[in-house]
Order: structure tokens, then sequence, then C-alpha cells
């Protein structure tokens, strides 16, 4: 039993402190305690937020906050204090700095039978332009880009019946049309578009649903034209190395994930498979190196995986319930960003291993974005008929909190108490039952005891065990023997017993023997 116990102490010892230095090495376990505060909740009406943007709308510094659901858009200040509000019916919205004074404006777009109503206006609320553009359908999406380059950015609206509408920013004089491919009406819905370089002008990459992928020109010619082999769910374009050229991240209904490069030709740069339909994907700095940009892609059923530009896997993690935005945050303000998962609740995830460092149980947010509230970084989330604006901060840990440190106080535990239990006299608590047995079942046992007895005084004479081992044994078999004729005492009061207790120690002593050998009394 002692060495059981010892073999499996030394196990143990080894697990934990192997354990403890790959949780260490992996940085699995989180540097600092993470803390979120609620500043401020304000209400919006009109169902799910679709867009919601931290940005700049009043160019005095502070960030503002743009919601817009299907049927309202709001402005709030950074405290949470309502700038603009307007009831609206199917809207789609986007943002930019329209007419070139350096300042964030914003557009609205809503649908009047088969026409397009777009109303811009500048941060502060007021009314740039209003236009109508006959015959697109409803608006599915929003963009602005600046295709000149000269501050002004053009304003972009795709439709559902499969039509990009290009309007001059400063004055939303319709400027083109882009018209997909005739399909079905499902297959025509524009679900895609982004500002895109290619070989270091601007152009606009659009998709629809069918898979339908086009890039077109500041003229509104096609530089090239793909179809993407699954329905698409995102499209998202950034140049991630620099080059002038953008790559182009496609996810699909199926899991399917392409990226294409904006060049054109043979213009597959990686594809991979993520095993449930694509619901977000973002282009986001995620390992600490600012001259790179990583790929995050989330999945219908909670997967979240990090790629790098030449689709190499950098991790791959699991969270509960769909993934609903991706979004990146420093909140230590050690350099290297978090990311921050929206799903049945938010997740903070370290940006270069997926390592959970917390949860917040806020609900399902279906949009949040990150920003510098009043001062403070955090970010805001639709939490359910209300924006929410949260603040995140680390709380880091006592110097000497590690996994090493940790796993080196459990390695001092596990062998104390392996010590304790060893140096137990297990033998000795053993309890063995005889009562109720019959005279007969009680002699046998004796004359079992005795057999046992007498084996260990042969092979302690023999050499074959030490003088401590043979102590301990035979007093072991003695109490037992002394067990028994204690109950064979009771069934015949005539018996006259082998063993007696030794008056100084208790121990069970066998009549003839003038000394205990135990305690070393003398007995008389």
């Amino acid at each position: 039993m002692r060495q059981t116990i010892i073999v499996a102490g030394i196990v143990l010892i080894l697990f934990v402190l192997v354990g403890s230095v790959v949780l260490q090495l992996s940085g699995a376990m989180p540097r600092a305690q993470v803390n979120q505060q609620r500043i401020w909740d304000a209400p919006i009406a009109g169902g799910e937020v679709e867009t919601l943007k931290s940005i700049d709308l009043t160019g005095d510094g502070q960030e503002e906050i743009f919601a817009q659901t299907p049927s309202q858009v709001v402005v709030f200040s950074s405290d949470g204090q309502t700038l603009f509000s307007q009831n609206l019916s199917s809207a789609k919205s986007t943002m930019g700095d329209l007419d070139g004074d350096g300042v964030e404006d914003f557009a609205i777009a809503e649908p009047q039978g088969s026409s397009l109503k777009v109303v811009a206006y500048t941060g502060d609320g007021g009314k740039l332009w209003e236009t109508t553009v006959p015959d697109v359908g409803a608006p599915t999406r929003g963009l602005t880009l600046d295709f000149e380059g000269d501050g002004k950015r053009e304003v972009i609206f795709g439709s559902d019946a499969g039509v990009l509408a290009v309007l001059e920013g400063d004055t939303g004089e319709l400027r083109w049309l882009y018209t997909f491919p005739s399909d079905t009406p499902e297959n025509l819905y524009v679900r895609g578009t982004d500002d895109a370089w290619r070989a270091g002008e601007m152009h606009l990459a659009g998709a629809t649903y069918g898979g339908h992928v086009v890039l077109l020109d500041e003229a509104g010619t096609s530089a090239w034209e793909i179809l993407f082999p699954d329905e698409v769910r995102r499209l998202r374009a950034y140049d991630m190395n620099g080059d002038g050229t953008s790559e182009i991240l496609l996810g699909g209904l199926n899991g399917l994930v392409w990226m294409v490069s904006a060049a054109g030709d043979n213009n597959l740069l990686w594809e991979t498979f993520i095993g449930s339909r694509v619901d977000e994907a973002r282009f986001l700095e995620l390992d600490g190196d600012p001259t790179q940009t990583e790929v995050a892609v989330g999945g219908k059923n909670g997967g979240v995986s990090a790629y790098d530009m030449t689709g190499t896997t950098l991790w791959q993690r699991t969270v509960t319930g769909k993934v609903r935005e991706l979004a990146t945050l420093d909140t230590d303000d050690d350099g290297q960003n978090e990311l921050l998962v929206a799903a049945d609740r938010v997740y903070l995830l370290d940006g270069r291993t997926g390592n959970t460092l917390s949860t917040f149980p806020i609900g399902a947010p279906p949009v949040l974005d990150t920003g510098d509230f009043g001062g403070e970084q955090g970010y805001v989330a639709d939490t359910g008929g209300k924006l929410s604006v949260f603040q995140v901060s680390h709380e880091p840990r006592p110097w000497w909190f590690s996994p090493i440190t940790i796993g080196l106080l459990l390695a001092l535990v596990i062998a104390v108490v392996s010590v304790v239990l060893a140096r137990f006299d297990w033998e000795k608590g053993k309890v063995y039952s005889v009562q109720g047995q019959s005279l007969e079942a009680l002699r046998a046992k004796k004359r079992m005891l005795r057999d046992v007895l007498d084996d260990t005084e042969r092979v302690y004479g023999d050499g074959q065990i030490s003088a401590q081992l043979y102590l301990e044994k035979s007093r072991q078999e003695r109490e037992q023997l002394a067990a028994v004729e204690e109950q064979i005492l009771k069934l015949n009061p005539n018996y006259k017993p082998d063993v007696f207790r030794c008056p100084a120690c208790g121990g069970p002593v066998e009549i003839g023997m003038d000394q205990c050998p135990y305690c070393n009394h003398v007995l008389l």
C-alpha cells in the first residue's frame, strides 16, 4: 500500500508540473483579471441594429455612435445623448466624408416602390442632399469610397434587384448604375460591397447572393468577374501587405472561404472550408505585428478561425452560438489586440492564440463595434431594444500568480498528503468482523491465524524480513487473534486464550512471554 501511494504521488506531481509548464509556455492562462463595466444604455427602436459604428461625425475629436435598424437611424454622443433620430422603413445606411470638409457624413437609403430614395446628412444632422434613383429595387448594402482620391467619397447602394447605384457624394447626382447578369430574384440580392485597390487605383467590389462577383473601376467598367461556387454570405476587401492591390475575402453559405486578389488573372490565392455557414469575416490585426493583417472568420456553428495572408491557420476556437460579429480591442494597452466575438454572449479572445480571456453575458448582440467613449476604450453593442456601451479593463494579477507557481504549490500539497498517507498504518486500521460467527467457525479462524503467525515467525527466523517489519506484522496478526479469542470466550467461558494484553501498552502478547515485544515491559 505504501509503495502504491508513493508511486501515485510521484506520478501526480509530474503531471501537475508538466501541465503547469505547458500552460506557462502556451500563455493559455490569462495574464490579468478582465473586468467589464457598463457605462450607459440608450433605447433604440425598429428591430435589431444592422449598422453600428463608433465614428467622429461632428469633427470635435470625440467619437459618436451611429446606429441603424430597419426602421430607425440614431446618432448618440459618446455619453449617450441623442444627437439625431429619424424613423424610416426598410432602411440601409453608410458613412464617410461626402463633401470633402474632413468631417464624416452619413447617407440613408429606403425604398419608394421600385425606386430608391437616398438622403445624405452632415454629422450634426443637417441635410446635404436628397435624390431618388428609379427602378433599382430596395437597398440591401451601403458603402462609401473615394474613386478619384479628391477627399469626396462616392455613395454606393446595392439592391435586391442586383443593381449597384453609384452617386456623387457631394451632390447626390447619379454617376452610374451596374446591373448584375440575370438570375433568380433570390440570387440577384446584393450581399456584399467593399472598396478595393487594384494597382494603386480604387475600385468597387460587389457580389450577389448567387455568387457573381465583380470588380468595377471609377467609370463602372468591369475589371474582372468571377463566379464564386457557393451562395455569398460575406465580401470583404483589404490590402493586406500594402502592395497597392487588395485581397478580397468571400465567405459562403456552406462554409466555403476564398481569398482572391483584386489583380485579376488567376486571382484565387487560397481557399478553405470551415464546416458551417460563414456568418462573419473580417480583416483584423491579431498577431501584434502592425505590418501584417490577419483574417478572422466566424461560422454558424460557433467556430472562429484566424488565418494569415497565405491561408495558414493561426488558430481555431469554438464559442457557443453562431458568430455574429468580430472586432478587435487592445484592452490592456500592451500593443497586442484582443478579439471580441459576439455570439450567445461576448467572448474576449487572445488575438495571437485564440485562448479565451473572459466572457461577458450581455445576451446575444447582433452587432458590436469598438471605440473611444469619453476617453476610455470599450465597445458598444445592441443588447435588445437598446444600445449599451461597456468599458473593458485589466486588473493585473500578483507577480507570483502564474501556472508555474500554482503547479509548485500543488506539487508540494500532493507530496505532503502522499507522505502522510504512506505513514498511515492501513492494516491496523482494518476492522475484522468476527461477531455472530459460530464457535466452530471461530476455532477455524484461530487455527488459520495461528498458521499465519507461525509463517511470520519462520520467515523472520530465516532472516527474510527485518525486525521492524516482523514486529509490525506479528502485532497485526496477534491483534486479529486476540479479537477471535474474545468472541470464543463469549461463547465458551471456560476457554483459555493464547493472547493477553500488555498492562503497559495494551499490545497483544502471547502467554509464556516474559517481556512485551512492543514496549519491553517485564511481564510477571
